[in-house]
């Protein structure tokens, strides 16, 4: 056998192996991944699918008679130029007519603001674009096709009506003085709730006030003091209220991480080719197409998801709720080591920042504190959970645990950490917080599902809960 033919068995030998090794699939049903084929991770399968044809076109070529001489090689690289030719211009064109989901504001570019606090002069303003109507449809069900066996029913379908002011925020108008001001993510912002549910539109109604949302989805506290800066204090209200979310808003955001000035251009350029239409389209084709294929196959045996999605019977209902190892983990903190991490210096020194922001334009600030779901379930559930199987979930994102007892009595005993350290922060500051943590864990234990089955949001049963903790604490503090 020629060298040629032995390189190309080789090649077909390695795309053979590739394609026989599945991924983890257990782990990828625990996190909530896509399972492409029924045994493949998103990226392998990616990977999979372009450099299979490759590899087996180049073990065609080299098994063939044609000689790899100049003329064939300049054809080769001509071919791959026009690809790569192609490909640029069409994704170009692709991005700029393709309607943005967000619109952002460099803050830096803002130079007119009613304040004199320089130093906050950095990071972005996200909105929506101005004067839009969303209409969606929400089937709280697992996320991807390969998921739970079984898998039970979630909350009730949802169709969605979101429209944005001419500033781009969730208000029925862009007012221009208001009393009161609500910052936060998308569980301000309200996700999968139609616009007269979201609790900011509860507590305008409750308080008999002027409210104006400028919550956004997906933006952290930089963000909520960015768009307090540029878009609240104009409004000139007597409160500013600031909900913080556990889940996300006390982590360590790309915006503060000390990188490198290879790895800011790598990850930079890594972003604008994930952000590509086309890439985007072939994602979405291989998960759509490639996604249903095999999804209803059996699992391994395994511990890990023997009680996922957890049971809760309360008030004569039953429902359920699903989180993915990370959420898990996020609230085993020792409280010493979450006090000296990055994510929480930056969460305080920023917090710090819109408290002395506000009090600078004799705005009263007041904190919202709002748990992640798993927060408020796990402790209605805790004396049904197994130990070893509770054990196994949270492994997949910490390989570095105690045994199963051990693990299990000191998350329950640190379940509580991220918020002790957000309310001890805030009698430090001299700043309210309401925590919303008992007021929902209370009607859910009741039997009222707060939260979807399969995302971490609020239900509009969840909103009311919180419009109804919410509007008597701050009604008191307006009126006092």
């Amino acid at each position: 056998m020629t060298p040629r033919r032995l390189l190309a068995l080789l090649l077909v030998a390695v795309v053979v192996v590739l394609w026989a090794v599945p991924s983890d699939v257990v782990r990828l049903v625990a996190e909530q991944d896509p399972v492409i084929l029924g045994r493949y991770s998103e990226n392998k399968a990616y990977a999979l699918l372009v450099w299979s044809p490759l590899l087996l076109v180049a073990a065609a070529l080299l098994a063939s008679r044609v000689r790899f001489d100049r003329p064939f090689r300049f054809r080769l690289y001509a071919v791959a130029l026009s690809f790569v030719v192609c490909f640029v211009v069409v994704d170009v064109a692709a991005r700029t007519i393709r309607t943005p989901r967000y619109v952002k504001k460099e803050v830096k570019a803002l130079t007119s603001w009613p304040h004199k606090f320089k130093r906050l002069n950095d990071g972005s303003v996200k909105a929506r674009p101005p004067g839009k109507r969303y209409e969606v449809h929400f089937d709280d069900e697992p996320g991807e096709a390969r998921s739970y066996e079984n898998a039970p029913p979630g909350f009730p379908p949802v169709d969605v009506v979101l429209t944005s002011d001419e500033r781009g925020f969730r208000n029925p108008a862009a007012l221009e003085r208001a009393d009161v001001l609500t910052f936060g993510d998308s569980f301000t912002e309200g996700s999968r709730v139609s616009d007269d549910e979201v609790w900011v539109a509860l507590l305008r109604e409750r308080l008999g006030r002027s409210v104006y949302n400028l919550g956004m989805s997906g933006t952290s506290p930089r963000g909520y003091r960015n768009a307090l800066i540029a878009y609240g204090l104009p409004l000139e209200p007597r409160m500013a209220v600031f909900l913080i979310y556990e889940g996300n808003d006390l982590k360590e955001h790309s915006a503060d991480k000390d990188v490198p000035g290879w790895k800011e251009v790598y990850d930079d350029a890594q972003d604008f080719v994930k952000d590509s239409p086309i890439v985007k389209a072939f994602r979405d084709f291989v998960e759509d197409s490639l996604g249903d294929v095999f999804a209803d196959g059996p699992l391994p045996p395994n511990t890990a998801l023997s009680w996922m999605p957890v049971e809760v019977e309360a008030g004569g209902t039953r429902h359920h709720a699903a989180f993915d190892p990370d959420d898990l983990c996020k609230l085993y903190r020792h409280p010493e080591k979450f006090r000296k991490k990055k994510g929480w210096k930056n969460a305080a020194r920023v917090l710090t920042e819109i408290v002395e922001t506000c009090r600078e334009s004799s705005i009263r600030p007041v904190f919202l504190y709002a748990p992640a779901k798993e927060h408020v379930v796990l402790p209605l559930v805790k004396d049904r959970l197994p130990r070893d199987g509770f054990h196994a979930f949270a492994s997949f994102e910490d390989d570095d645990l105690p045994p199963p007892e051990v693990f299990f009595e000191e998350f329950f005993a640190r379940i509580e950490t991220q918020e002790r350290t957000v309310l001890d922060f805030c009698e430090e500051l001299g700043v309210e917080c309401l925590s919303l943590t008992e007021p929902l864990r209370a009607k859910m234990a009741e039997g009222v599902q707060v939260y979807y089955t399969y995302d971490q949001h609020w239900t509009r049963l969840g909103h009311r809960v919180v419009a109804d903790a919410a509007a008597p604490f701050l009604a008191r503090r307006l009126d006092g």
